[in-house]
């Protein structure tokens, strides 16, 4: 009672289909698994951002710390004041110095506004718009600092700023 040779040839082939049957499968469950478990981590990635960063400004430093600035001539920066309309900033490609002046970049500078405009060793702001809707031109006289720039910022305790404005 022995079995045909060809019988044995269609189980082995029959046999190896199921195993890679199985394995595509399996290969097909955990592709399918990393990326579910790699759309929630971002879930949770957005969501831990959107808690942590609300309602950010010049005031507040990213984790909710009091913002204190001093100008680049030593006062205390005005951080209250914003010469653009709330939620907007100046446009750096929408600033032009008036006709005769040069432009020039401010020493030191790494964010914010990289240039001045100077004529004959007389420095001035740009004319620049703002990133609102309306393109509202930037009012230089609500600037946090009077004359000069933002020079340095450090994060304190709301207690501490309290008593440097007192």
């Amino acid at each position: 009672a022995s079995l045909p040779s060809y019988s044995t040839a269609t189980t082995i082939t029959t046999t190896s289909q199921q195993t890679v049957t199985i394995m595509l499968r399996m290969w097909l469950a955990i592709v399918l698994l990393f990326s579910v478990l790699s759309d929630a981590r971002q879930l949770h990635r957005r969501q831990r951002t959107q808690r942590s960063v609300k309602n950010l400004d010049s005031q507040h430093c990213r984790d909710g710390r009091w913002r204190n600035c001093t100008c680049n001539d030593g006062t205390p920066a005005n951080l209250t004041q914003n010469p653009c309309p709330e939620g907007s900033r100046p446009d750096r490609a929408g600033c032009k110095c008036p006709d005769g002046y040069e432009e020039v970049a401010v020493t030191g500078r790494t964010h914010g506004l990289h240039q001045v405009c100077t004529k004959e060793g007389v420095m001035i702001r740009p004319d620049c718009t703002c990133t609102d809707q309306a393109g509202t031109r930037v009012d230089w006289t609500r600037h946090p600092c009077k004359e000069g720039h933002v020079n340095k910022c450090t994060c304190t305790k709301e207690s501490q700023v309290k008593l440097t404005m007192l």
